[in-house]
């Protein structure tokens, strides 16, 4: 591909990145929805969004779910946050809004 062939659209970068690099099982809203609240994870619409069309995958940056592009292995969204949480304590910004428990039952969060 040369430089006049390449978009300025960002949706059109990703498809050529998800092209290349391989892209993941696209992921339902309600699923999505779903599996992260098992983490009490809100997920931001735009990550939804992107992982409701390419799935997890890599486009210049890694963009984990499950069920995700080859090259990203084995390590799904929700490892990842688990890690985060145990090294860093509670994430409060970001692509997913955190919400612990004891801040629900506290009527924070």
């Amino acid at each position: 591909m040369s430089l006049r062939e390449f978009s300025n659209s960002p949706i059109e970068r990703i498809d050529v990145a998800a092209a290349v690099y391989g892209s993941g099982r696209p992921i339902p809203e309600a699923e999505a929805r779903e599996r992260l609240a098992t983490e009490f994870i809100v997920p931001d619409d735009g990550y939804l969004a992107f992982i409701g069309r390419w799935g997890g995958c890599y486009v210049g940056v890694s963009v984990h779910a499950w069920d995700q592009s080859s090259l990203l292995g084995t390590t799904r969204c929700l490892e990842l946050t688990a890690r985060a949480r145990d090294d860093f304590g509670e994430i409060r910004c970001g692509c997913a809004e955190i919400a612990m428990p004891s801040l629900l039952s506290r009527g924070g969060g």
